[in-house]
This record gives C-alpha cells, sequence and structure tokens, in this order.
C-alpha cells in the first residue's frame, strides 16, 4: 500500500511539473532571456541592446520540450512498470539544454563600431561595421489616423536584413545611428508612399 501510495505521488507530481512547464513557458522565457542576456552580455558601451523574438521562441521551445519526454516517462512507467528516468533525464538535458543556451547566445547590440548580431546556434556575434551597411528602411504603420514607426531594417552588404523595432531606447540613440549613418554614406529610405497608395 505504501509503495503504490509513494508511486501515485510521484504520478501526481510528474503530472504538476508538466502542467507548470507548459504554463510558464508563456511567460518565463521573456523574464529568463531578458535577465540574463543583460547580466552577462549588455555593457555601458552598447548604445542598443535587444533580443530578438527568435530568442524568446527557442527558449519557450526548450520549456516546452521538458513535458514530451516527462509525459512518455510516465506513460510507460504506468503501462510496463519500468522506469525509464535515465532516458528521460537524457531526452530533456540533450535537447532542452542546447536550446536554452541558444536562445540565451541569441542577441543583437549597436555601439560606435556597427551592429552586433550573434544568430542562433553561433558562438560568438558577427559584426556589421559601419560601412558594410547598405541601406536602412524605415518602417511606418498606419494607426488610428497616425503613421507609427515600428521598425528599421538594417541591410548589409551580404543582403541580411537586421529588424531594429522603434523602441524608447531606439529613438534615444536615433541621432547616434543616423551620424554614423551620414558619416559612411549610407541611404535611409522608408515606405510612407506605400501606404498612400
Amino acid at each position: 500500500m505504501k509503495i503504490e501510495r509513494i508511486n501515485g505521488e510521484y504520478d501526481y507530481m510528474i503530472i504538476a511539473v508538466i502542467i507548470i512547464c507548459i504554463i510558464s513557458s508563456f511567460i518565463l522565457p521573456f523574464i529568463f532571456v531578458y535577465l540574463i542576456q543583460e547580466s552577462i552580455f549588455n555593457s555601458a558601451s552598447n548604445w542598443i541592446f535587444f533580443s530578438p523574438l527568435s530568442a524568446y521562441f527557442t527558449f519557450m521551445l526548450g520549456m516546452l520540450w521538458i513535458p514530451v519526454p516527462l509525459a512518455v516517462h510516465l506513460i510507460i512507467k504506468n503501462k510496463t512498470s519500468r522506469s525509464s528516468s535515465l532516458l528521460t533525464g537524457i531526452l530533456i538535458i540533450f535537447i532542452s539544454g542546447p536550446l536554452f543556451f541558444s536562445s540565451i547566445n541569441n542577441y543583437v547590440f549597436i555601439d560606435q563600431q556597427g551592429i552586433h548580431y550573434n544568430d542562433l546556434f553561433k558562438k560568438s556575434p558577427t559584426e556589421f561595421s559601419w560601412d558594410k551597411i547598405q541601406n536602412v528602411h524605415e518602417v511606418f504603420q498606419k494607426k488610428n489616423g497616425n503613421n507609427i514607426l515600428i521598425e528599421y531594417d538594417f541591410v548589409t552588404d551580404s543582403n541580411k536584413v537586421i529588424k531594429l523595432p522603434s523602441t524608447k531606447v531606439s529613438v534615444l540613440n536615433k541621432s547616434l545611428i543616423y551620424q554614423q549613418l551620414e558619416k559612411h554614406g549610407v541611404e535611409v529610405d522608408n515606405n510612407l508612399k506605400d501606404l498612400y497608395e
């Protein structure tokens, strides 16, 4: 009886972990990714530092993966009375671990040297100096009769597009960025004409 009670409590505990992981996966990535990246990668010399949405979604995937092997473990345990704890642990570590690491390592920062972009699954950022930026496209959106600037698209000489959201930080540092763009003869355009066609 005691063993059955322990097994029952163990099953309920795993079910609770599964539910917590699923629910928290929609909130915790935005907290963890922000806090970890801010403490490790951001510095006073950066004009702008931000995480692409891919960083949050990858962390979310890592969290959503955890319930999968746990659920499989629970099914195997109850159907066959065999423990698959080791396999479950390995599956969580070897799939969720790299996803968490990659999401933390996915960021963009802009400073006096240019744009530094660390893509998913890369160890170190790629630097695009200001002379490697070919064009900047300001993206406006019409909202309630007003034209709202929502993002800046930086196009590099290798045709890579780096999207910078129009946040308070980017507005505050816009003059510094535009000084560098003007200095290096980078063309700036926008989509305002398209909104009125």
